[in-house]
């Protein structure tokens, strides 16, 4: 009797069905031709009584056939029609109308609009580009996951191995600043730092309010940041964005140029304002700039 129930313990343990009730697993994807993280592809899985629910973290390369010459985008897609039975597993994923980002998207993030909430910068490339809708298709097994695709297929198999969350946390898969840098979309800048101006006539406020916060960050969008030259300033120079307008394919952006001149006496400090309209193409370049008005004020140092 107890040979027996030892016989029938093992059999239930060494079973193929990988369905677990109730429960979220992780899988994980790392490129072993190139183990940089930012190829990794990540799944998350779901379980609750019958249903399954799947997360897929990931890059462009899912959806085109090669890159050349440019960083990919990254995304967060929630995994459509999800199905495991025994051995087996089938899902799609549809990038159709989802945004791409500058940077791998952090596990705990499970959409596109919590990504932009975190503070994640859109991708440069045309998202279009990129949106399609794959069917992926493979075997599971308790710990691991092999997955080809019906669409753009691998060179090889991607094997993902079983792992938790707290390991993936621990990978640093984030772009180095430069890199970043040079993944970030102009409308990007553009929805952080501006606003649509939905007036038919123009006003100060198409320069934004007269506070000095929420200053645009030069280390990242330096790129879409006209020359100073205009500007005889001889202290710190920083850039806030005003309003901006889309015209015939340009976008006109309005913003101020505050050049701080140092101390002065009573703890008060110049500041002047250069208000400047900047003509930019569809995808960011510099086509023309020019100062419209100046303003100087005095502010207590504090």
């Amino acid at each position: 009797m107890i040979l027996l129930c030892f016989s029938l313990s093992i059999q239930a343990g060494t079973g193929k069905n990988v369905k677990e009730s109730d429960s979220t697993v992780y899988y994980l994807y790392i490129n072993e031709s190139d183990p940089n993280p930012m190829n990794d592809n990540m799944i998350e899985l779901k379980y609750k009584g019958n249903t399954i629910e799947g997360y897929f973290w990931g890059n462009s390369d899912e959806f085109s056939e090669a890159r050349e010459g440019y960083l990919p985008g990254f995304f967060i897609l929630k995994m459509k029609n999800v199905k495991v039975k025994n051995d087996s597993i089938f899902f799609v994923l549809d990038s159709k109308n989802e945004s791409y980002f500058s940077n791998p998207i952090d596990i705990s993030i499970h959409s596109s609009k919590a990504a932009i909430k975190r503070g994640y910068h859109l991708w440069r490339q045309n998202f279009s580009f990129f949106y399609d809708s794959i069917g992926y298709k493979g075997t599971i097994s308790h710990d691991t996951m092999m997955l080809n695709k019906t669409k753009y297929p691998y060179l090889d198999t991607h094997k993902f191995i079983r792992t938790s969350f707290d390991k993936i946390k621990k990978r640093n898969r984030r772009l180095s600043i430069k890199d970043e840098k040079n993944n970030t979309s102009f409308h990007s800048f553009l929805s952080r730092y501006f606003r649509p101006w939905k007036q038919t006539k123009a006003s100060k406020q198409i320069f934004g309010g007269d506070t000095i916060k929420d200053l645009i960050d030069e280390g990242f969008y330096s790129a879409y940041l006209p020359s100073s030259d205009l500007s005889t300033c001889k202290g710190e120079m920083r850039w806030k964005g005003g309003c901006y307008v889309q015209h015939k394919g340009f976008v006109i952006a309005f913003l101020r140029h505050i050049c701080m001149d140092g101390g002065h006496k009573m703890l008060m400090e110049d500041i002047v304002d250069n208000l400047m309209m900047v003509i930019y193409s569809k995808d960011g370049n510099v086509i023309d700039k020019r100062v419209i008005g100046k303003k100087a004020f005095l502010i207590l140092l504090v």
